[in-house]
Order: C-alpha cells, then structure tokens, then sequence
C-alpha cells in the first residue's frame, strides 16, 4: 500500500492518469475542516479568528476592576458587624463584574490565562459570597456575641461569651432541624 501521505509524484498512478487515492478538490483553496477529518487529515484545518486587540484590552481592565472587588470584599469582611455584612453584597457585585468580564474576553476571541483566571476568580468569587453571606442566618447570635465580646474584661468573660454563643447556635440549628 502507497503512503497516503507522500507526495502525488510518488504515489502509483492509474492508467487514465487520475490517482487512485488523492482525494477530488480544487488546487487553490483549503479544504474545510469537515473535508480535512473525512479525507484523514491528522488534524482538522481550522481558521482561527484573530483576537482583537481592543477588546482584549477591555477584558483585561474589566478583569482588574473584578480583582479589585475581591479584594474589597475580602478587606471589608474583617471590618465589625454589621459592616462585614456588606462583604457578601461587594462579593456579589465581583460575581457580576467577573461574568462581564469573561463576556467580553469571549467576544473578543482572546485566549490565554485572561479566560483561565477569570474562570477561576468567579469560582473563588461564587464560594466567598457564599461564605460571607452565612453570617445572615444568625445575624442576632453574632450581634450578641459581639457585645458581650466588648464588655468582656477577663479570659473567663470571654469564654462564658464564647460559650454563651455556641449554645445559641446550637439551638438555632436544632430550630432549623426541626423545619426541614
């Protein structure tokens, strides 16, 4: 058997001239990628559309303004109740700009880590939110183990507030158990 692959001049040829194996197609243009896979191509020819340079460049500002409102949401989570609660709401903001974000780099057909990392930052943006916002469902336990906290003077009053505080939560969840 001839190698498919070998230059026309060297494959065998059929008496009419025609040769047996060479597929039928028109010398000036490249064949489609569906014809490149049905005729045994190793890989498809596929054309790429080119990455467009100011809308990557617009992806990757949108992409800093998301890092950014992470990074507020993070530093604002360590700040006192109820000011931390505006965490869970700046996360949800960095949701929607990282969404945005990855929008626009797909429009603009950019590849590379820009896709990557956004993809990742929702991920770790989705599971942030999430965390930040826990503190809602027992919004009065917190309140009231934070001023107990403030009036602590000694280690004992501060372990009768931690105390004091697990118990709350304790019977909140069991509260809830019985719900569901």
């Amino acid at each position: 058997m001839s190698n498919p692959y070998a230059p026309p001049e060297d494959r065998p040829r059929q008496p009419g001239g025609e040769q047996s194996d060479a597929p039928t197609q028109d010398q000036g243009r490249q064949p489609s990628a569906h014809e490149a896979w049905q005729h045994g191509s190793p890989t498809p020819v596929r054309s790429r559309v080119p990455t467009d340079p100011a809308g990557a460049a617009r992806a990757a500002r949108i992409a800093r303004a998301f890092a950014l409102t992470v990074l507020a949401s993070v530093l604002v989570s360590m700040m006192r109740l109820p000011y931390s609660l505006a965490a869970g709401a700046l996360g949800l903001v960095a949701l929607g700009i990282g969404v945005w974000a990855l929008v626009v780099a797909g429009r603009a057909h950019v590849r590379g880590t820009l896709p990557v990392m956004l993809t990742a930052g929702l991920g770790i943006a989705l599971l942030w939110s999430m965390a930040t916002a826990a503190p809602l469902f027992a919004l009065q336990t917190e309140l009231d183990r934070q001023a107990c906290l403030d009036g602590a003077l000694t280690v004992s009053a501060r372990t009768a507030c931690e105390a004091d505080y697990r118990n709350e939560l304790n019977q909140l969840r069991d509260r809830l158990g019985q719900r569901g």
